[in-house]
């Protein structure tokens, strides 16, 4: 009876770990979605060289005016090869030259060096520089704009301050987290001289309420295998660029024993070089489950809220730096005949603390994320007692997702190499929600009813992506895209002593087959197990699909 009761318990606890490895995925797709990387462009200045007649002047001393941008000597050494006997006109050029690539490499794009009209017989050259300013930003274009207050929400320039083109792409991105469409900028010249208005037009992609239903064949045997969700994807419901996703998730049929069901939602609010994201959500499930000739039915339901903020600390034509803080909560409670399961009932809040940088490195796009969770006791956390050495809700965690991806041409082949790497590392003994789970088609393929989870582990996905053909291009409503991909999935488990399940290695291949138009997106993937423990359950291959319809 206790062994029996004992392999329920990882049963259920495998449930739970599955419901939280499909709420990150959400999450992970949400925020996914909604991003953009480094557009990887440089911006020359467009001062046309002068021709230098060979004519020169006596400089005695250079003063640099309106460079307020920069420190006093930024630009000194530039300006000492200016004094002298004979400075040729070309010698001037280059400096002006120097002067406008610096602002223009910082982003400040419509600011520039001149030297005006002056009297040179005191030997005394002035150069002064117009530090461009922005006069506006509006919206342009002959189709639907973007709102005022939209634009406001998005940009972090204002009016009468600096142009920068970092501050335009920053709201080039915000702006870009709606899918309603693809945010460009123009930018013209003011009313005022040294002034720019910078234009923003949409090019219309989707509508900005844009319903949705699929259905897939990844849920656990347990709860049920096919699952059906309804979302709502919804931009801009409060006027100032911010994004929705609502989503309902269950079995796609009932039988009486075996149910599971999830819905939320996630709003992303922008502010100029901050974003807020917030997110909740509520899933429950009912199974039962059997062993040694037993039947133990089981319940459970699952609370979870975040809320993270992000600031956008540097970025450049390539790179891109942001730093985030946030809080998040987690409450479930789960049951086997009526009982409480003590390892798997708590409410935890966790404060965490993260880094992510993005680089486009020639063609390959780079992305680091970096994290720090620590459990805090705020807003009635609470934990059962595990006893010394058992799980706690006061834990301390670091988690790392590295991702390279790099499109590849061969002949008349084009290939997408894509390498994600993903990993956590555990300081105490976590709680089922907290580990780092392996097993399924976000980690590695060709598991689903069973896996692999612990305190610290890691996974790696190495996948290669090809075009296979592109049909009825004429008709952008049918157009529809074929392509497929081969991946190799690891992920291993630290072993920890004194439990014989939080250990092990898990390796996969798998193929699949994708289909993608306007209004539909279609998936087939068959995955081999190469190698798992033995206790771990799986087939020796794994069908499996998905279909979304894009109402």
């Amino acid at each position: 009876m206790g062994q029996s009761a004992g392999q329920v318990d990882r049963e259920a606890q495998r449930i739970l770990e599955q419901q939280q490895q499909q709420a990150r995925d959400r999450a992970e797709q949400f925020e996914q979605s909604r991003s953009r990387p480094p557009a990887g462009g440089t911006i020359e200045s467009q001062i046309a060289p002068v021709a230098d007649n060979g004519s020169c002047v006596a400089v005695r001393n250079v003063r640099l005016a309106g460079a307020d941008r920069y420190r006093a000597g930024t630009f000194e050494d530039a300006l000492g090869t200016l004094r002298g006997d004979c400075v040729t006109i070309g010698a001037i050029d280059g400096v002006l030259r120097a002067i406008t690539d610096r602002y223009v490499h910082d982003g400040f794009v419509t600011s520039r060096a001149v030297v005006g009209p002056q009297d040179l017989k005191s030997g005394i050259l002035t150069i002064t520089v117009i530090e461009g300013r922005l006069g506006g930003l509006k919206g342009a274009g002959s189709g639907k704009r973007y709102g005022g207050s939209e634009i406001a929400a998005a940009f972090p320039a204002r009016p009468g301050g600096r142009l920068n083109l970092r501050a335009l792409e920053q709201g080039v991105d915000q702006l870009g987290r709606m899918a309603k469409g693809d945010p460009k900028i123009d930018i013209a010249a003011g009313d005022t001289p040294g002034t720019s208005v910078v234009l923003v037009t949409r090019q219309p992609l989707a509508r900005w309420i844009r319903p949705s239903v699929s259905i897939n064949n990844e849920g656990a045997a347990s709860t049920g295998r096919w699952q059906a969700t309804k979302s709502l994807d919804m931009d801009s419901l409060l006027g100032i660029a911010d994004s929705w996703l609502l989503y309902h998730q269950g079995a796609a049929s009932d039988d009486g024993e075996r149910r599971n069901l999830a819905y939320g939602g996630f709003v992303s609010l922008p502010h100029g070089w901050w974003t807020l994201s917030l997110s909740s959500g509520f899933s429950s499930y009912g199974s039962v489950l059997s062993g040694n000739g037993l039947r133990f039915a089981t319940r459970g339901r699952t609370y979870t809220g975040a809320a993270t903020l992000e600031r956008m600390v540097f970025r450049d034509a390539k790179t891109k730096f942001s730093l985030t803080g946030g809080l998040a909560l987690l409450d479930t409670r789960n049951f086997v005949q009526g009982i409480a399961l003590q390892s798997s009932s708590y409410r935890i809040v966790t404060g965490t603390l993260g880094a992510r940088w993005q680089r486009r490195l020639a063609r390959t796009q780079l992305s680091l994320s970096e994290g720090y969770d620590q459990g805090l006791g705020l807003l009635d956390a609470h934990t059962v007692d595990t006893g010394p050495g058992g799980a706690t809700g006061r834990y301390h965690r670091v988690t790392l997702d590295a991702a390279a991806q790099t499109p590849l041409t061969i002949g008349p082949s084009r290939l997408t190499n894509t390498l994600v790497l993903r990993g956590q590392w555990g300081f105490d003994n976590l709680f089922p929600a907290n580990r780092f789970s392996l097993g399924g088609s976000s980690t590695v393929r060709g598991f689903r009813d069973d896996g692999i989870s612990g305190r610290t582990g890691a996974s790696l996905r190495e996948q290669l992506g090809f075009g296979i053909v592109d049909v009825l291009k004429a008709q952008p409503h049918l157009a529809t895209s074929f392509s497929g991909y081969l991946a190799y999935d690891v992920g291993g488990i630290r072993p920890v002593a004194g439990d014989p399940f939080e250990r092990g290695l898990l390796q996969s291949m798998s193929a699949g087959l994708m289909a993608r138009s306007r209004h539909v997106q279609a998936e087939l993937t068959v995955a081999v197990p190469v190698t798992a423990p033995a206790w771990v359950r799986h087939p020796q291959a794994l069908f499996s699909s998905s279909i979304r319809i894009l109402l």
